[in-house]
């Protein structure tokens, strides 16, 4: 990078114009870069649960504009980094219960801990791994995150934080056994895990429409899925007759954001009472962390069809 000390040699004036504005270009590329790692770095640290006036009186800067730094960065990057947060607290906790003290180098005590335990296998400890380059190339402004992305390490954070509170209650253990804390770490990490589990689940709209069959004229019944979550699902769908028996209506794959349809036969013959459409994952990066086998069923939306042969 040119500095003033290298043109002191240069003579020709047009020369030195060149060289002067090519070396602003660069300082300038330089200064916002670093603007964005210094606006990171206060996202950071607000992510920690430390106020806008705490970071003020912390950093010598006004309160208003520690929040123009933080909003400078993406919410799902916001989001990002208070999810590390999150790991970096139960690290902290798991290295000072193995010690009895919190040292600085608690990460790496952590981390060494956790790849000898068999609570973590090799997936896991690669995705922890993973998740603290991401959150180091994030706070260093290496690369940006979309929130398709973010929402993938968000993932990896609910099934990984629930793997190191278990490891914690491991070592919540006195003479006898039991101290009373491993039960509760354990509650809480299924409930975690099992809140995780529903926010995954299908937000499907589902709505019926008839259709007229261009060939044979035959009236039929569809049912219209859309899908409003960013996560693409498989299905399979079954009814059922309110005068008893029970009828395979297919199977299918319903895109993120898309709709798709499902067939409910002729409205010629009597019309399907009941739904049952069975979801799966699609192809996720990050799998459900619950126990429920990945197949269809792990997800199940069982509703009454409400249709009047007639209605647009």
């Amino acid at each position: 990078m040119i500095n003033s000390e290298d043109l002191f040699t240069v003579e020709d004036p047009l020369e030195l114009f060149n060289l002067t504005t090519a070396a602003l270009a660069e300082h300038q590329e330089e200064i916002d870069r670093l603007a964005v790692i210094r606006a990171r770095a206060i996202a950071a640290l607000y992510a920690q649960g430390r106020s806008y006036k705490e970071l003020s009186q912390d950093l010598g800067i006004s309160a208003p504009r520690i929040g123009q730094l933080v909003n400078a960065n993406d919410v799902a990057e916001i989001q990002l980094l208070k999810g590390w947060h999150s790991i970096e607290r139960r690290l902290a906790q798991l290295s000072e219960r193995a010690s009895g003290k919190l040292s600085s180098r608690f990460l790496d005590d952590a981390l060494k801990l956790i790849y000898a335990s068999h609570r973590f296998d090799r997936a896991a400890v690669e995705d922890l791994a993973t998740l603290r380059m991401a959150r180091n190339e994030l706070v260093h402004g290496m690369r940006k995150f979309t929130p398709v992305e973010v929402e993938v390490f968000l993932d990896k954070i609910i099934y990984l934080s629930a793997l190191i509170d278990l490891l914690i209650r491991d070592m919540s253990v006195d003479a006898d056994g039991n101290d009373g804390s491993n039960e509760r770490l354990e509650t809480m990490a299924k409930i975690e895990v099992e809140r995780r589990h529903d926010e995954l689940a299908p937000a499907v709209r589902v709505s019926y429409r008839e259709v007229v069959n261009p060939r044979t004229g035959d009236h039929g019944l569809v049912a219209e899925v859309e899908n409003r979550a960013n996560r693409p699902y498989r299905f399979t769908c079954q009814g059922s007759w309110s005068s008893g028996g029970t009828t395979e209506f297919g199977s299918g794959e319903l895109e993120a954001l898309g709709i798709t349809q499902i067939h409910l036969g002729s409205l010629r013959m009597r019309m399907v009472d009941k739904i049952q459409i069975n979801y799966r994952a699609d192809e996720w990066d990050v799998p459900c962390p619950c126990t429920r086998p990945d197949e269809y069923g792990h997800w199940v939306d069982r509703r009454k069809v409400k249709f009047s042969s007639g209605e647009s």
